[in-house]
């Protein structure tokens, strides 16, 4: 939610008149434009504090060095009707950059990036190993703090990252495809290797005719110029709308995927099969555990950010979490999990709630990250003991509603002994939920 605050600038047909409203009324006006702009500041800062970030504002005062006020106070019209003035078609334009930014931009999760006019300078300079600091630091934010992954693809030999006067390294991208020819195959690669839908990617080359062909083959990735000084405008105010929305280092959380799955794989080429064996070769540990207050924020960000394995395509806030952890009737339960790789961090989020004889499960989320290892089933097993299926009149009930993106985990439910009833979920028998016998599941 953008809330904008005042310049109390006077409505005027003419400079002269314009001049003279200023020199009349600036001192009430200076008093009156404090007075209501530190109001709108406290009250965005105490609302954001109290509950999560979500108001932000837009700083009429900034018009103010792009136009001049005299520019701004001048009529469009002078009619009756409100947004009079050259300062409200300004605003409209301010606006419609963060409608587009907010409906563009935010939920993408990874931004694969060729290396001109991103990182490296190549248009003004015959030296192609100068940073662009200005905005590398918008990409450095985006990753520290808004939970964003970056890889690299491009047909040049090398990514120039150790030359000086970067803010990144090489290990700061994931997957990146260095001295490929064919940029398509190598956006492919990268979408299986981190199991990430192109929906939720970005793609940044400076070449008209490479961004094409990228929209041609994934009509559903979002396509930008980097030599646009607008796009970074836009990347700009996406950065201020998802800072502080993650603490969690992505970059180390999927480099430790991809080694994870080399190691699985390299298993299976020696068993044929991802047996048992082969999985606890990889000293999977499960911690289940009932959601703590300083867990929630990370509880609202996995499942707004979960679209795979989220079984009724949920979304929520702070507030609703908040009221989950307070109630008498629900638990939210989270997963950690972590093996010889790393610690994979929290991993699964249910919640469980309880009326007389039965217990739902509204929301069920899983990473991507600990897709085949059984994470799930350890928690569903945990969820029955403590919803007692299996005692007389004691039932468990899960839901589905099928949405674009979460195919895989549809039959979650039916592979886990569940009946079909209708639209739901049931079981009644705790014993047919599978065990996970190659990781350790300790319930905290």
């Amino acid at each position: 939610i953008y809330i904008h605050n005042s310049l109390l600038i006077p409505r005027s047909t003419s400079l002269i008149k314009t001049v003279a409203r200023l020199s009349l009324t600036w001192r009430a006006r200076l008093f009156a434009k404090r007075k209501i702009n530190e109001w709108i500041l406290g009250y965005i800062v105490d609302k954001n504090t109290s509950s999560f970030q979500h108001l932000f504002l837009l700083d009429e005062n900034a018009l103010i060095k792009k136009f001049g006020k005299y520019q701004l106070s001048r009529f469009l019209h002078t009619s009756k009707f409100q947004h009079a003035t050259v300062l409200s078609q300004k605003l409209a334009v301010e606006y419609n950059e963060r409608i587009s930014t907010v409906a563009e931009l935010v939920g993408k999760k990874l931004i694969l990036c060729d290396l001109e006019q991103i990182f490296l300078d190549t248009a003004n300079t015959e030296n192609s190993m100068v940073h662009l600091q200005t905005r590398q630091a918008v990409l450095k934010q985006l990753q520290a703090h808004g939970g964003i992954i970056l890889s690299i693809v491009t047909k040049n030999k090398s990514s120039g990252m150790g030359a000086q006067g970067g803010l990144f390294n090489d290990n700061d991208f994931i997957a990146a495809q260095i001295g490929i020819t064919n940029k398509i195959g190598a956006i492919q690669s990268i979408k299986d290797q981190l199991n990430l839908q192109t929906r939720h990617m970005v793609f940044m080359d400076t070449s008209k005719n490479e961004r094409t062909l990228v929209t041609e083959a994934f009509p559903d990735m979002l396509t930008l110029d980097p030599s646009d000084t607008a796009v970074w405008e836009r990347i700009a105010l996406w950065e201020g709308i998802i800072h502080g929305s993650s603490d969690v280092n992505r970059t180390q959380l999927y480099q430790e995927q991809l080694e994870r799955d080399e190691f699985v794989a390299s298993q299976a080429k020696e068993s044929s099969i991802r047996d048992v064996e082969s999985l606890k070769k990889l000293g999977l540990v499960i911690d289940i555990h009932e959601a703590k207050k300083n867990d929630l924020k990370r509880v609202v960000e996995l499942i707004n950010r979960t679209n795979q394995w989220n079984l009724c395509g949920s979304r929520t806030n702070l507030e609703q979490v908040q009221a989950w952890h307070t109630s008498t009737n629900a638990r939210i339960l989270i997963a950690n999990a972590q093996d010889r790789f790393g610690d994979m961090g929290v991993a699964c989020v249910a919640v469980m709630t309880t009326e007389s004889d039965n217990t739902d499960i509204p929301i069920f989320v899983l990473s991507c990250r600990v897709f085949g290892y059984g994470v799930e089933t350890a928690m569903l097993n945990e969820i029955a003991k403590l919803s007692h299926v299996g005692s007389q009149k004691t039932s468990l009930t899960g839901h589905c509603r099928p949405t674009n993106q979460n195919h895989l985990s549809r039959n979650m439910y039916l592979d886990h002994g569940f009946q079909q009833v209708d639209e739901k979920f049931v079981l009644k028998e705790q014993n047919i939920i599978p065990s996970v016998p190659w990781a350790e599941v300790r319930v905290i």
